[in-house]
């Protein structure tokens, strides 16, 4: 298999709709199902469409792809696509592809005229053994391509040469490389950026990265895989995605380090550079939004900087007001630092007040995190000694009117030298988030951080944050976020995909309690990538910063987006219902699981739950752990049965019923879900089953799996039983 992803977003940005058309006065919706139904119905707008008349009217084999969230349209000719801007930017570019070959480097032979087949938001071109796919979602469109096996060789010239892929490129985009042969930007006549094509990677079937350059030679976009020692299937994963702007300081020069702390807050971006003017003095510069462009509205000076203050080292926004770390400023001593607020008045800002620990000494660094919510402010000095050497600590500032006045200096319960207390703050409302990267309960330069919560004028601790998993020199507590009830933790050192690859906890409170409610991690991650190394959550939105990521390049960066499923009205298992037939050892070809059905290609098992009620039919199924874009079938049968079937095995049967008429499609991640929380029909309607009757059915999902460990090309996720 050969499976390339790419994802084309248009530089229009989708507008909002006024609101629905025959509104009408109804029931309110349960709590979140409003938001499923309005995100299910979103997704049914990228279902691929024909031109009305164009069946029966000898017009060309032609389908559409809207794509309101990223305010572009794909068009399915016979043999490849074009992806065109919609709105304002309508007609301004074109962007072409078609798949014109595939071999071994010198000797790539033509392929062969395809079949087009539309299916929901999916389309595919297939020829013969190789087919290439599309995936048109709210992220843009993901390409894909499953080659069945190598390609020939014309003999023993071609032995040894890199596999290789030619598409047609059809644009009046100037391409330009970048990230060391990894990367192309597509620019418009006047330079400005459209859309980058970057992000590539290659592994083989053991995970094992492979050698990936691509090129632009004429007319001709070439993707090079070195598989020469690969194991078959390849994946092949370039990214292709839209640049909204690019900032850049208006008086930007060497050193300056621009872009070296971030935050945004509505239309308004803050951006610190602590290495411009003379010697680290520092700044930091606004920029504003409108419509899709950006201007720099100010630059932010300290009104009685220095060198080496570093200003700009730390950067926070919070609506009109600024919050400016200097951490190397020496008020209170050499490198004790200070913090300053900046507020904005119509389109001028003015600096409001330079916040001072009220017992600071020199080398407290205090300025070297910040963090602003409303009218509070808070302030890590990751080198304060109140607990030990380098132990750390964060300050409270509260502003009334226009006078700030520190309100707390807030220190671990349990801290002790060179725990780093404060190198990372995050503040929301009445609740203040601090890292410690270097604590070391679970072992040394683990990781904690600490949650603290404000009555009136007085902050207590809340909660101690340890990950469930947290090893020596993990660094939890490196970055944390806070929004709300949610807390967001990264652990850049964490060795889930090898040394330093990273990851980010998700802890989630309940009263005044605190527990982990996920783990995220880089699905590709590698090691050296420090994913966790920044982390930002926005509601439950969260995204996660790796900037040694090689993508476009050595230590080029990355930052990953995630969000949790569409929430449900009733969140739990239906009553009486419980999974089982998880694949026991050895498994069809030595590949079982205990906790999923069959390990599939991706290494897992695919794992069905259930969610929601019974009566009424709210019941959802919802899939984990399956092979990512592939067609599966959800299916009812009375009893349990088992036998192997594919590479898994059968765990229900007499009285089949298939549930998914069409077939769902799995997500990129191999998550699927199929019930009426997602905008689907209730299982009941499907399969005259009757809520209520106390009968026992028995649930499962069927899926493709072209190159899963035992051959078959199929497996099947472990049974799910519903009581109704």
């Amino acid at each position: 298999m050969l499976r390339s992803f790419i994802i084309l977003a248009a530089a229009a940005v989708a507008q909002a709709s006024g609101g629905s058309p025959a509104q009408r006065a109804s029931e309110p919706l349960p709590p979140g199902l409003e938001q499923a139904l309005r995100g299910a119905l979103l997704e049914q707008s990228f279902d691929l469409v024909r031109p009305p008349g164009a069946e029966g009217a000898g017009l060309p084999a032609e389908w559409r792809a809207p794509n309101p969230r990223r305010g572009m349209e794909t068009r399915f000719g016979a043999r490849g696509i074009t992806v065109l801007p919609a709105g304002a930017a309508q007609g301004s570019w074109s962007f072409a592809l078609t798949l014109s070959g595939y071999g071994r480097s010198g000797e790539v032979r033509p392929v062969r005229e395809p079949e087009l087949v539309a299916l929901g938001n999916r389309a595919e071109y297939r020829r013969g053994s190789l087919v290439e796919w599309y995936v048109n979602d709210a992220r843009g469109l993901e390409q894909g391509f499953t080659l069945l096996e190598p390609p020939e060789s014309g003999g023993a010239s071609a032995a040894g040469r890199p596999l290789e892929l030619a598409l047609e490129l059809a644009t009046e985009l100037l391409a330009e490389p970048m990230g060391e042969g990894r990367a192309l930007r597509f620019a418009d006549a006047e330079g400005h950026t459209v859309l980058h094509y970057a992000g590539l990677a290659a592994w083989d079937a053991n995970d094992r990265a492979l050698a990936a350059t691509l090129r632009v030679e004429g007319r001709e976009l070439r993707i090079q895989v070195d598989d020469g020692a690969a194991v078959y299937p390849l994946t092949v994963d370039p990214l292709c995605w839209v640049e909204e702007a690019k900032l850049l300081a208006g008086d930007g020069a060497a050193y300056d380090y621009f872009g070296i702390s971030v935050s945004l807050s509505g239309d308004t971006a803050l951006v610190g550079a602590y290495g411009d003017n003379v010697s680290y003095t520092g700044s930091a510069y606004v920029f504003v939004r409108s419509g899709t462009s950006w201007t720099q509205q100010a630059k932010l000076l300290a009104s009685d900087g220095a060198t080496d203050d570093m200003f700009g080292a730390s950067v926070s926004l919070s609506g009109d007001t600024a919050l400016v770390g200097a951490r190397g400023d020496d008020d209170n001593g050499s490198a004790s630092g200070s913090a300053y607020v900046f507020a904005r008045n119509g389109t001028s800002w003015t600096q409001e007040a330079k916040l001072l620990a009220s017992d600071g000494a020199a080398q407290d660094y205090f300025g070297i995190s910040v963090s602003l919510s409303g009218d509070t402010a808070l302030v890590g000095a990751r080198f304060d000694d109140d607990n030990g050497n380098k132990s750390g600590s964060a300050y409270v500032f509260a502003r009334r009117g226009t006078s700030w006045t520190q309100e707390a200096k807030l220190l671990a319960g349990d801290g002790a030298a060179n725990d780093w207390f404060g190198d990372s703050v995050s503040l929301s409302g009445d609740t203040a988030l601090v890292g410690a990267r270097f604590d070391d309960d679970n072992g040394s330069a683990s990781g904690s951080a600490y949650v603290f919560a404000r009555n009136g004028t007085s902050w207590t601790q809340e909660a101690k944050l340890l990950p469930s998993d947290g090893a020596t020199y993990d660094e939890f507590g490196g970055s944390v976020s806070l929004s709300g009830d949610t807390a967001l933790v990264g652990a850049p050192l964490d060795a889930n995909n090898g040394s330093y690859s990273g990851s980010a906890y998700v802890f989630a409170r309940s009263g005044t309690s605190w527990a982990q409610a996920a783990k995220l991690r880089a699905r590709y991650g590698a090691t050296y990538d420090w994913f966790g190394g920044s982390v930002s959550l926005s509601g439950d939105t969260a995204l996660v910063g790796a900037h040694a990521d090689d993508d476009n390049g050595s230590d080029s960066g990355s930052a990953y987006v995630f969000a949790p499923p569409p929430p449900c009205a009733c969140a739990g298992p239906p009553p009486g219902s419980a999974a089982y037939c998880f694949c026991p050892p050895p498994g069809p070809c030595m590949n079982s699981d205990p906790d999923a059905g069959c390990r599939n290609s991706t290494g897992v098992g695919a794992l069905l739950v259930a969610q929601g009620s019974t009566l009424p039919d709210e019941v959802n199924l919802l899939v984990a752990g399956a092979s990512p874009g592939q067609f599966g079938i959800l299916f009812q049968g009375d009893d349990a049965v088992f036998f192997q079937f594919g590479d898994g095995f059968r765990c229900a049967g007499t009285n089949i019923v298939r549930i998914t008429v069409p077939p769902l499609v799995t997500g990129p991640d191999g998550t699927a879900a199929f019930g009426p929380c997602f905008g689907d029909p209730t299982i009941s309607s499907i399969t005259g089953v009757v809520p209520g009757s106390g009968v026992t059915k028995r649930y499962q999902l069927w899926y493709r799996d072209p190159f899963g460990p035992c051959g078959a090309g199929f497996n099947l996720s472990n049974g799910y039983a519903i009581t109704w």
